[in-house]
């Protein structure tokens, strides 16, 4: 991970736990997107996370984590048309719920190469 760019959906209580602990990997930048701009207090912090459209996330990401709540917004907002946005050796990691992820979509991105590989935390 050292040198990538994460990008974190919803930068929540877990997305920030998660983006902590990335700190230490010497990783280029986090970007995150959600329903609000986050306020940090450090430089360090201000420099190293970019509050960015949920598209640019998804284009420049090496890594996008998902974190953010269910609800009606956030149900298969990672359909095809997302997958399509994202570099093909992006790899996907979900920690949030299974239906934000329109499973279909996933497999076909998984099996024509459209992203890397993916890592789901719940079924």
């Amino acid at each position: 991970m050292s040198d990538s760019t994460i990008g974190i959906v919803g930068l929540g209580r877990i997305g920030l736990a998660i983006a902590r602990r990335l700190q230490s990997m010497a990783i280029k930048k986090i970007l995150y997107s959600g329903t609000r701009k986050k306020q940090f207090d450090s430089d360090e912090d201000k420099q190293l996370f970019s509050f960015v459209p949920f598209d640019q996330l998804l284009e420049e990401s090496d890594f996008v984590i998902i974190s953010c709540s269910l609800n009606s917004q956030t149900k298969n907002m990672f359909d095809s048309c997302a997958f399509k946005k994202m570099k093909k050796d992006a790899i996907l990691i979900n920690v949030s719920r299974g239906e934000i992820v329109d499973q279909d979509a996933l497999y076909d991105a998984l099996t024509t190469g459209k992203i890397a590989a993916a890592g789901n935390s719940n079924i």
